[in-house]
């Protein structure tokens, strides 16, 4: 029976970190948290996404003049895309949203999903499915020397086996 693990980490995805979720948990405009830029209140108030509250993220404006992330823009809603704004919401500076656990990448906004994609400290489960999460680099040991799913090789018959079903397998 493959091993079960017990933490209360969960996988974790690129966009999950970078955004905010709705009241509904859809992803919307850019979290703030991690922003290395500290913007004037009248900037923060001017990049700020009057729907979701996060920094906009593909900034547009309705006929009306307010302004929000394309992804909170309401069914049959006439919106126009304000490049400006665009443009400096993906040029702000940022750290990786898991600098706590160790990186150092920073760089635009722009940036930082494409960075989430290959960070070394984001979370994700084993991918032959024992059920243990834990950061892409422990994956790689975990994955080749200490999940109960990885294959090794029976040394009498030379027949490749899941660690787990080894011991069935030498009792056969």
């Amino acid at each position: 029976m493959a091993a079960k693990c017990d933490d209360p980490v969960k996988p974790e995805n690129g966009k999950e970190l970078c955004r905010v979720r709705d009241e509904n948990g859809l992803l919307r405009g850019f979290r703030r948290e991690f922003l290395t830029e500290n913007l004037s209140k009248r900037d923060r108030a001017f990049l700020t996404c009057s729907r979701c509250q996060g920094i906009l993220r593909e900034a547009c404006n309705s006929n009306k003049g307010e302004q929000f992330c394309q992804s909170c823009k309401r069914k049959g809603e006439q919106t126009h895309p304000i490049q400006q704004v665009r443009a400096t919401v993906s040029d702000l500076k940022s750290s990786c949203p898991v600098y706590q656990r160790g990186c150092i990448w920073t760089g635009n906004l722009r940036e930082c999903e494409k960075h989430l994609e290959m960070c070394s400290y984001v979370h994700e489960a084993c991918k032959l499915g024992c059920g243990v999460v834990l950061s892409r680099d422990e994956l790689r040991i975990h994955s080749r020397e200490k999940c109960v799913h990885r294959l090794v090789e029976c040394e009498h018959c030379k027949e490749n086996f899941r660690y787990c079903d080894l011991s069935i397998h030498h009792q056969v």
